[in-house]
């Protein structure tokens, strides 16, 4: 119910004050529910899948780079030399 507190509040060291209790123990818990969670998890939603472009795609997303860094520069080149940052 504290854990619950908290996300409620969004102010754990105002819970842990209301309750009399530490910070870092309303932080410990957080952690090992969150652990508690990630076991329970199903295997199969735990799989991340990673995408691998084709060839033709690869060579794709290089020229776009290229474009992109071309824009870059020319922009870069625009700015005038007075601007201080």
């Amino acid at each position: 119910m504290i854990i619950q507190e908290v996300h409620e509040a969004n102010d754990t060291a105002q819970v842990a004050r209301r309750h009399n209790i530490s910070a870092k123990t309303i932080y410990s818990w957080k952690k090992q529910l969150e652990h508690k969670a990630w076991t329970a998890t199903a295997p199969g939603a735990k799989k991340t899948v990673t995408y691998t472009p084709t060839a033709q795609e690869f060579k794709g997303l290089e020229t776009q780079n290229g474009q992109l860094k071309t824009l870059l520069g020319e922009k870069n080149l625009k700015l005038p030399s007075c601007v201080m940052y």
